[in-house]
């Protein structure tokens, strides 16, 4: 509870991004073709930023990135409000989805480097609260008056940079992103299973419409309420196993009743779907965080090609969107349904193995507690780390290799990660145990008296 209470407000500025995204795609008259407009935009941009990730990032440092996200996210606006007011021409509302793809694109990636410095716990709980605000933000813009919702799409872009900034700011030095060169690492298989949720949740959107949209709100909230309570009050023993299953779980019960449900049973897939989807959504967003850490890759890297797969999502709108045609030829899309359904729960059951992601992925999360055992190794091993560079006087560069040695790193990863030679890492290295009078790796830990 004490974290809770201590997670600066700043970190939940991205509710101020998805907010205006979804105020804007709602007032723009473009209507149901601006969000897959939108949504191609917004893919090849994102693939185009992760393509240059490794020459832009720190991305949250570049006053550029901010620059033509605010000029990008501004006109969006204004263009949309323009048609809103009555000027209607094709060329502006066009124009008014692309600048809010490219500005969307960079909203974010902003934020997913930013929540990967963060600790993972601290990372789950940020972006649960910012799930939560998200629907609160949007059950209070409903309420405005159309002035208001109207002025709200030049407010919400710039709080949400100026959030951004003032959240980076609380991330310590040695945290922060670095340029690194070493070997790309993509976990596809997850990827590529999130691409078939998103797929699937298209689908639903496509028959559902804004039904479905409204189960995917309820599912935000429900799951987002879910993790921060486990998290706060069952931090011991909860398993984000649990977070990654239960999608399974919810498809399957929907499979098994769907016999049963008659014309009621695309609402309660749409339910299940929504719901596992954010489940899944947020094991993913975990799980790259902790892949960025253990491999010293880019968040931006990783997350705009994770991110990108929202392209799917436009696609499986215009599948469902065709399925009540099929009644015409005779096939019941209950059918359809059905065999999409065992199609996703078997894909999730091949691709995704938690003993694979341990092993290949080095991912610690599974387990009762990990999260929070996590945490607390980690804030011992800082502590440490910080008392033995003081009592033995050892410099900033000392200190910062010497959380990454105590951390397990290689010495070409801890090269990777903060952009030097391993020779300068090897001088360090020596020059710390010279310090401290050790000459191994197993007395370190010893000296840290951390296990």
């Amino acid at each position: 509870m004490g974290m809770l209470l201590s997670l600066p407000v700043s970190f939940l500025g991205l509710s101020c991004f998805r907010s205006w995204i979804a105020l804007l795609t709602s007032t723009s008259p473009l209507g149901g073709f601006a969000e897959p407009l939108h949504d191609c935009i917004l893919t090849v941009s994102l693939l185009a930023l992760a393509f240059f990730a490794r020459k832009i990032v720190p991305l949250c440092e570049r006053r550029w990135a901010y620059t033509v996200c605010a000029v990008a996210a501004l006109m969006a606006s204004l263009l949309v409000i323009a048609s809103a007011a009555g000027v209607r021409p094709l060329a502006i509302e066009y124009a008014a989805m692309a600048f809010a793809a490219v500005a969307s694109a960079f909203f974010i990636l902003f934020w997913c480097e930013l929540y990967s410095c963060l600790s993972i716990v601290k990372t789950a709980m940020s972006l649960a609260l910012a799930l939560l605000a998200t629907e609160a933000l949007k059950f209070l813009l409903e309420g405005f008056v159309p002035a208001y919702r109207l002025g709200a799409l030049l407010v919400l872009p710039v709080l949400t940079l100026l959030l951004l900034a003032r959240a980076y700011a609380h991330v310590p030095a040695d945290s922060r992103p670095r340029v690194t060169s070493g070997k790309t690492h993509i976990p596809w298989k997850i990827i590529g299973l999130f691409a078939i949720y998103d797929f699937a949740q298209g689908v639903c959107l496509g028959i559902e419409g804004s039904q479905a949209g409204l189960y995917s709100g309820m599912a935000a909230v429900v799951v987002a309420a879910l993790l921060l309570t486990a998290i706060v009050f069952f931090s011991e023993r909860f398993d984000l196993s649990f977070i990654y299953r239960t999608p399974v779980v919810l498809l399957i019960s929907a499979l098994l009743f769907l016999p049963f449900l008659g014309d009621g049973s695309s609402n309660v897939v749409a339910l299940s779907l929504s719901l596992g989807l954010r489940f899944f959504e947020i094991t993913i967003f975990l799980l790259i965080c902790d892949i960025s850490k253990n491999f010293a890759l880019p968040a931006v890297l990783l997350f705009g090609i994770e991110e990108a797969v929202i392209i799917f999502r436009s696609a499986g709108v215009g599948v469902g969107s065709r399925l009540d045609g099929l009644a015409a030829l005779g096939v019941s899309p209950s059918i359809v349904i059905a065999v999409g359904i065992a199609l996703v729960i078997a894909a999730t059951l091949l691709l995704f193995n938690d003993r694979e992601l341990s092993s290949q992925w080095k991912v610690s999360l599974f387990g009762p507690g990990k999260i929070q055992q996590g945490k607390e190794r980690r804030e011992l091993v800082e502590a440490a780390c910080a008392r033995v560079a003081e009592d033995y006087g050892l410099t900033a560069r000392e200190r910062e290799i010497l959380l990454l040695l105590s951390d397990g790193k290689t010495t070409k990863q801890i090269g990777e990660r903060l952009c030097i030679a391993k020779g300068t890492v090897k001088a360090h290295t020596e020059h710390i145990y010279a310090k401290t009078g050790i000459n191994s790796r197993k007395q370190l830990m010893d000296l840290l008296n951390v296990d």
